[in-house]
């Protein structure tokens, strides 16, 4: 949320950020370069097994405030509840430490806290994809043109799939 918000300030020229509807009236976002998925963090022994079983009333789900997955969680939730933290890593980090009753995030950072901690695991799927594309803000819109030209540019030539595979390859 901060980096929406700071945008309007004109602090920062480009970001990397999952695009969303309600993102776009203050940012202008390029042609997405990786989907991500979005999934749950729960305890092992809990019965959780989907994500379609979270919405539940009394279920407190821990995300990182104004995250892609926080913004789709609030359109789509009706009983259960957000339970907003400063950030991904915050909202994993309660989590761990005992508070909600699942965190919500990128499927890759959940899998690596589910290794480093015994007694959690990742549900196998997911509640949403979510798009991940380079922006501006929408007063920059020659700065736009140029980044999106260079996004095609490394698409069609392999970069892009080459730096997404060796960061996955570490996560």
């Amino acid at each position: 949320g901060k980096v929406v918000d700071d945008a309007q300030n004109s602090r920062w020229d480009i970001a990397f950020l999952a695009v969303d509807p309600q993102r776009e009236t203050v940012l202008r976002f390029t042609q997405p370069y990786i989907q991500i998925q979005g999934t749950l963090l729960v305890k092992a022994e809990s019965a959780w097994q989907s994500v379609e079983q979270m919405d539940k009333p009394g279920v407190t789900i821990n995300v990182g405030k104004g995250a892609a997955y926080d913004l789709h969680l609030t359109r789509q939730l009706q009983h259960a509840t957000l339970n907003r933290l400063d950030s991904s890593q915050a909202a994993i980090d309660a989590f761990l430490k005992g508070e909600g009753d699942m965190a919500a995030g990128i499927r890759q950072p959940l899998e690596r806290a589910a290794r480093e901690q015994a007694g959690y695991r990742v549900l196998p799927d997911n509640f949403g994809t979510i798009n991940q594309a380079i922006c501006v803000p929408r007063q920059h819109g020659s700065r736009y043109e140029e980044i999106a030209a260079l996004l095609t540019q490394w698409q069609a030539d392999g970069s892009i799939q080459r730096i997404i595979d060796r960061h996955l390859a570490d996560a």
